[in-house]
């Protein structure tokens, strides 16, 4: 079935403007986004905020790291991709490559409102690390505005290894060519064999020698059960220039446990590589 959902008011914190945003992908389905505005003279960089496999941009994570940005100044897109949340379209179709679409088609629509932004920074959670790491290369093709950091919190660059794993009897499912079906906050999704087809065609090395100079951190919870922080660490050794690698002791996959700390940490380097920018 597809989603279509007409927007609830969005409310801000005070000094803040909170507004809903949409765009179109290339199968016409309306995209959601929230982008948070802090008060000012409209040029300040943005933070572009990728949820996780089945995560909305209403996660606690991307929730969290809007209000911190909004208390440093810096403007902030939270958004869903096609199938989740308040977008349109069907979970299933939702492989790697139409969230990068995703993102970008959102980006773009916030930069539209946004044209004096001056640099973009992108963070991604889980699954949508490589998402925000894809998003970023892309967008280094372009002049401007330049993308100054990408910050990712328990990255996967190997889907099926993650599945290997943590789910083996879905991973041999969908190598069967068969389907399988997960449940979330009381909807069940649907992860077709594309999605590991689709994952399988990106080379994330080749993805961080195309960010060139951008700043790269690496955050990960060492008690992460669902994706190894190994993922992390060998992205990290694959990333050129600037790098951090940060691994949390107590964190779990979720990283909820040192939450204060990882937004410290990720807007702490983002504005870094926006004072560089």
């Amino acid at each position: 079935m597809r989603r279509k959902r007409g927007f609830p008011p969005e409310a801000g914190s005070a000094g803040v403007a909170t507004e809903r945003l949409t765009a179109r992908n290339s199968r016409g389905e309306r995209l959601a986004g929230i982008l948070h505005l802090p008060a000012g003279d409209g040029r300040r960089p943005l933070i572009v905020s990728c949820p996780g496999l089945m995560s909305s941009k209403d996660g606690t994570k991307h929730v969290a790291l809007g209000a911190a940005a909004e208390a440093r100044g810096l403007a902030l897109l939270r958004l869903d991709y096609s199938g989740i949340g308040e977008s349109e379209g069907e979970f299933a179709a939702s492989v790697m490559t139409q969230r990068v679409e995703d993102a970008g088609a959102l980006l773009h629509a916030a930069l539209r409102r946004l044209p004096a932004t001056p640099a973009v920074a992108f963070a991604g959670s889980s699954f949508g690390a490589p998402v925000a790491l894809l998003c970023a290369a892309r967008e280094c093709q372009r002049t401007a505005p330049r993308v100054a950091a990408v910050v990712t919190w328990a990255a996967t660059c190997d889907f099926a290894a993650v599945l290997a794993g943590s789910e083996p009897r879905h991973l041999a499912a969908l190598r069967r060519g068969e389907t399988v079906r997960r449940a979330e906050e009381g909807r069940t999704y649907v992860i077709t064999p594309a999605f590991l087809d689709d994952f399988a065609t990106y080379r994330f090395a080749d993805c961080l020698a195309a960010l060139g100079g951008v700043a790269t951190l690496f955050a990960h919870g060492k008690r992460d059960d669902v994706v190894p922080y190994a993922q992390s660490e060998q992205l990290h050794a694959w990333a050129r220039g600037l790098k951090r690698l940060v691994l949390f002791e107590e964190g779990s996959h979720g990283l909820h446990e040192v939450l204060p700390a990882l937004l410290d940490l990720t807007l702490e380097w983002c504005c870094k590589a926006f004072a560089r920018a």
